[in-house]
């Protein structure tokens, strides 16, 4: 919930991407998905969305007893790696997130906020085109708004406007088309390459985007 919070403060009239930090972004599949959009602004919440059972082995990462949350499942909700929203719709999880209206408060951030909070609030999910888990296809990546899970990959491929990069910093021999395919090593070199299209980065132990228009 901090990160809302940041962002109604800081850049209360920006859409808001937030990621995890192993996720390649399409920053224009991402421009152009919001052009179309930005005008319009309902109470919708753009992602790939799941319903999933809840866990009641206490052994297991997210257990959840029954004490809190009784129901075998959970409400539809927005898969954590990736969640698009509106500025109007982010003011409105942030303030429902808090209310004391809103039970239970349940630590499984991506139920809680997009299912339980989003439900509340009479948010509406809209499933979209996130691609999952470490897939390497090009043509998939060019349809999709983010591919997730890349993090397990030692030297994930980013694909980004060259014309968003300085020359240095390209390999040699790269001709300068719309978009290349550039290998990064690091995660410093990826947040250095969203902030330099126009995606300001606000990272705290997840990385997370609040977009710049």
């Amino acid at each position: 919930m901090f990160i809302f919070a940041w962002t109604k403060v800081h850049c209360p009239n920006r859409w808001l991407f937030y990621v995890d930090d192993d996720t390649i972004i399409n920053a224009q599949q991402v421009i152009d998905f919001i052009s179309l959009r930005k005008n319009v602004l309902n109470r919708v919440l753009y992602c790939h969305m799941g319903q999933h059972f809840a866990r009641r082995n206490p052994q297991s990462k997210w257990f959840v007893p029954m004490s809190i949350w009784k129901p075998a499942l959970y409400p539809k909700y927005c898969q954590g790696w990736g969640w698009l929203i509106p500025p109007n719709v982010l003011s409105l999880l942030h303030d429902t997130s808090i209310s004391n209206l809103t039970e239970p408060k349940l630590w499984i951030d991506d139920v809680f906020m997009t299912g339980i909070v989003a439900e509340v609030a009479g948010i509406e999910l809209i499933e979209s085109l996130m691609a999952c888990c470490g897939r390497r296809d090009f043509e998939l990546y060019e349809k999709s708004l983010l591919l997730a899970q890349m993090g397990f990959y030692p030297i994930p491929i980013f694909v980004v406007p060259t014309s968003i990069v300085p020359r240095q910093v390209l390999p040699p021999k790269l001709k300068p088309p719309l978009f290349e395919l550039i290998k990064f090593p690091t995660s410093s070199s990826k947040r250095f390459i969203l902030e330099q299209s126009g995606i300001l980065n606000i990272e705290t132990s997840i990385f997370r985007s609040c977009i710049l228009q």
